[in-house]
């Protein structure tokens, strides 16, 4: 049996709350987009797609390997934005202000899932979290003009762990669960 799998830090309840109202926000402005909900919420490191259940262990291994590398560090969400552009928006997104420590967890995790036979992405990690995903151009008429307007959030994050977690698409979205919490520790 496969598992759609991905590697992500949390988001605390209360930094969910405040990107939830700016949700609300670009929402109330006429912006049509396939909102995230809560929980789904994160920060992704790696998405693994369609694995095998009996690979569950040996990737455990690896991300615990990768994130004792590494010390518990912050990160800041500031910002919003749009990928490719505000312009022609497609993921809403809110920007991250990210430390090294970041950046080299995620090389450490890239180097520990390569042997697991997952190619690190080609595209430059850029670090965000996903709010919506605009479906239709026509949907975006005018969202460079709202995101021009609307107050950027603000939320400084401690993050002490990595998640590996499995993600079930439904009908009405996808459900995300938490396999394993890998802690950083710094050895």
């Amino acid at each position: 049996m496969s598992l759609r799998l991905f590697v992500a830090l949390e988001l605390p309840v209360t930094v969910k709350d405040g990107i939830l109202t700016v949700i609300e926000d670009l929402r109330s402005r006429g912006t049509r987009a396939s909102w995230s909900r809560s929980g789904t919420m994160h920060l992704t490191l790696a998405f693994l797609g369609d694995t095998e259940e009996g690979l569950l262990c040996p990737l455990n291994e690896a991300l615990l390997d990768a994130s004792s590398a590494v010390e518990p560090f912050s990160w800041t969400i500031r910002g919003l934005g749009a990928f490719p552009s505000p312009r022609r928006p497609k993921v809403i997104w809110a920007g991250v202000d990210a430390p090294e420590a970041l950046f080299e967890l995620k090389r450490r995790i890239d180097a520990a899932l390569e042997p697991l036979g997952f190619s690190p992405e080609r595209r430059r990690f850029r670090p965000h979290v996903t709010l919506g995903r605009v479906r239709d151009d026509a949907q975006a008429t005018g969202f460079e003009m709202v995101l021009a307007s609307t107050e950027s959030p603000e939320f400084t994050i401690p993050t002490d762990e990595v998640l590996l977690m499995k993600s079930t698409l439904k009908r009405g979205g996808a459900l995300h669960e938490v396999l394993d919490r890998c802690p950083l520790t710094g050895r």
